[in-house]
């Protein structure tokens, strides 16, 4: 008999994060991403990271 295990994980984002605007996410700062993403996997993106993805899809829209 199988047992099937499912976790389920919320999305909690920090508070600051969901009133960003484009302008924010183009001027965010070292300090502000390590704040912001603090027990995050985003931070794996490290800061240029993050940047470089913002150039991009910043393009797209």
């Amino acid at each position: 008999m199988a047992v099937w295990v499912f976790v389920l994980t919320i999305f909690n984002p920090h508070p600051e994060l969901l009133s960003m605007t484009k302008k924010d996410w183009k001027d965010i700062t070292k300090d502000v991403l390590k704040k912001m993403f603090k027990d995050s996997a985003v931070k794996r993106t490290k800061f240029l990271g993050l940047k470089k993805k913002h150039q991009f899809f910043g393009r797209l829209t």
